[in-house]
């Protein structure tokens, strides 16, 4: 999750969101002993799946209209 444009509390925001979800990353990697990489990949590669259309994603560092 990132804020496309700075601004008011949405950087904060989506940076605690980020630690939330690495936390769980990490223990699905511990308990299903693969590396936390491919448990990060994964999860972009749903979220950018379930991102409804004319929603930014990123992709290669810039932010994309999906």
């Amino acid at each position: 999750l990132g804020a496309i444009a700075p601004g008011g509390q949405t950087a904060e925001i989506a940076r605690l969101i980020n630690e939330a979800r690495r936390t769980e990353y990490q223990q699905v990697a511990k308990k299903n002993a693969i590396p936390l990489g491919d448990v990060e990949a994964l999860a972009g590669k749903k979220a950018i799946n379930k991102t409804p259309a004319g929603q930014f994603i990123q992709s290669g560092g810039q932010w994309v209209k999906k």
